[in-house]
């Protein structure tokens, strides 16, 4: 018997072009996949369901990516976290390695480079 789960993806990202398109790929890579377009809606979807990763923009207005990181982790402290960004700076990445996050990307990012990183974790979960 295979005893395999789909993992669950949190996208979190205020661009929402960005966001669906991002869930759209995974779903079509078989992934479960939820949005939220902010770290408020973030915090909200973690107290009502369980993720296994959390793909999250390290800047969004109101809550930034690592506070929501913070806020999810606080509900789930097992889930895995990829942060994204499209303004690579020095600060964001020491406090984002801090955070004990698995990795970033640097927008625009190849899908590829996306899934390899969950396949990663997904991997290393079994």
């Amino acid at each position: 018997m295979n005893d395999y789960k789909v993992p669950t993806i949190l996208v979190v990202d205020d661009e929402k072009n960005l966001r669906e398109s991002l869930a759209e790929l995974l779903e079509l890579e078989g992934l479960q996949v939820a949005q939220a377009q902010n770290g408020y809606v973030a915090v909200e979807k973690a107290r009502a369901n369980l993720y296994d990763i959390a793909l999250i923009d390290i800047r969004m207005p109101g809550m930034n990516g690592l506070e929501t990181l913070h806020q999810v982790r606080s509900l789930q402290p097992n889930i895995k976290a990829i942060m994204m960004t499209g303004h690579p700076m020095e600060e964001h990445t020491k406090n984002s390695l801090l955070t004990g996050i698995y990795g970033i990307l640097y927008k625009p990012f190849p899908i590829t480079k996306l899934l390899a990183m969950i396949q990663q974790i997904t991997c290393a979960a079994v």
